[in-house]
């Protein structure tokens, strides 16, 4: 899709070496503005291409099983955590989700598209969705858009022509050939392992070809990995700000097909020597372009660090990153593959209503007054996470979020609901019955709102402050 922020006006910067024998003031000068001029097309470069770099660094740790808790090969559904939910010991993604069941599954769809069979889901919340390589939602399922019948649905790229195949029910429509597919699915401690069984497990990929062959029998035929295709790029995180991202940014887009208002910006990153008509070689690049790319992408990867500490200074609660973002940095920073609003609304508080960082080491209380809890037609969760690892916190209850899900939340007499949040257990039973943990150190609080009702879309509710409970 055409990105109206990125620059067009450096397509005009051409710089050529120094000719031979020119004196060292020249050479300098001209070193000085080569050095310039790469890090202006890498800045660019960068930020255009982070969404690439991270799908690329998440596909390779769930192919090569660097994951322990979300590993598995192209065109298999792996389900996160063996099929459980998020804990304190999930990894695999920050601020993890510990009300959902998650699948993860990579796809190529250029030899041919794939049709995902989405069980009968029994009135159970749930999310399918297809993301590109841009890390751009190219179609959702739920139960707003699907119901919960469940059904064929083929994933094809947008250019293919073929027949619709039979007993199916929709298309997802990708702008590229690579996608990744996430699937959740609601569950609670006490269903976790039955919903895995009855409903996570049967949900199931396969290519169209192997559909076609049986698609009455299709549910029940054995879903195997992608053979075929480009192997996925060696992507590591450490990759992120390092001259070595631009060799999996050069790899990602010598594999897309760009639209045609970038092809001026793209030029340019072929100059520079990452662009998709390049391989990129820093054996082949002048000491200056090197050193410009170089900074530039130390200096990209600060400026995302520094915008998604950002959130952390605004005091109270806030929605997260989103999608549309309209500069290229804001974009590059927004959660990749994020459900639509329309499905879950995600708010997030690192600081209580006075300004002051959340921190274990005091209490808080969030009181929502009669009538005026989350208006969410599925159901609503309130989470918390180190604010250092971004992970749910160990505190030896088993309990990593409170919501409409938590058995014997107690109301006040007036109806009202108080949810406490501490950790140290609380002496009083209906507080503890209400009970968020956390531990001695720095945390943030992540509300969810799933099938959100339109009173939390349009802003005419909104979440009460996190207030300290003294």
């Amino acid at each position: 899709m055409p990105r109206p922020w990125l620059a067009p006006a450096l397509a005009l910067l051409l710089i050529a070496p120094a000719p031979a024998g020119a004196d060292p003031e020249t050479e300098r000068a001209v070193d000085a503005a080569l050095r310039d001029w790469s890090h202006a097309i890498g800045t660019a470069g960068y930020a255009y291409g982070a969404p690439l770099l991270e799908l690329a660094i998440a596909e390779y740790r769930q192919g090569a099983g660097l994951d322990s808790d979300l590993a598995g090969p192209r065109g298999v559904l792996a389900h996160a955590m063996g099929g459980r939910l998020a804990t304190h010991a999930t990894a695999w993604h920050a601020a993890p989700d510990p009300d959902v069941l998650v699948s993860s599954a990579w796809l190529d769809l250029e030899r041919e598209p794939w049709v995902l069979f989405v069980p009968p889901l029994e009135s159970r919340w749930y999310s399918v969705r297809v993301v590109d390589a841009y890390g751009d939602l190219a179609g959702s399922l739920s139960p707003r858009s699907h119901g919960s019948v469940g059904g064929w649905h083929v994933i094809a790229h947008a250019g293919f022509e073929g027949p619709a195949p039979p007993r199916v029910q929709g298309e997802l429509r990708s702008a590229t050939h690579g996608v990744r597919v996430i699937v959740e699915v609601a569950a609670t401690r006490k269903d976790e392992a039955s919903v895995h069984e009855r409903i996570q497990s049967r949900f199931k990929l396969l290519p169209l070809g192997i559909y076609r062959r049986s698609p009455a029998a299709a549910e029940f035929a054995n879903a195997q990995p992608q053979s075929g295709g480009p192997p996925p790029l060696r992507a590591l995180p450490e990759m992120r700000g390092q001259l070595e991202a631009f060799r999996v940014i050069n790899q990602r887009l010598r594999r897309l097909e760009p639209p045609p208002a970038e092809q001026a910006l793209l030029a340019l990153f072929d100059r520079a020597g990452f662009g998709p008509h390049a391989v990129f070689d820093p054996a082949r690049l002048a000491a200056p372009e090197l050193a410009g790319l170089r900074d530039a992408a130390r200096d990209v990867r600060r400026a995302l660090d520094a915008l998604r500490r950002e959130r952390t200074t605004r005091p109270g609660w806030h929605a997260a990153a989103t999608p549309a973002a309209a500069d290229a940095l804001r974009r590059a920073a927004r959660p990749l593959g994020a459900a639509p609003r329309e499905d879950v609304l995600v708010l997030e508080a690192h600081r209580d209503g006075d300004g002051r960082r959340l921190d274990g080491r005091s209490d808080y209380r969030i009181r929502f007054r009669p009538g005026a809890r989350p208006p969410a037609e599925a159901f609503w969760t309130l989470a918390a996470y180190s604010a250092e690892s971004e992970r749910l916190f160990e505190t030896g209850t088993d309990r990593f979020s409170v919501g409409r899900p938590t058995e014997g939340l107690h109301a006040d007499a007036d109806g009202g609901l108080e949810v406490w949040i501490s950790s140290d257990a609380p002496d009083d039973a209906r507080l503890g019955a209400n009970w968020l943990p956390v531990r001695h150190e720095p945390f943030f609080l992540v509300a969810r709102l799933r099938a959100p009702a339109p009173a939390a879309l349009d802003g005419s509710w909104s979440m009460p402050p996190v207030e300290p409970a003294d």
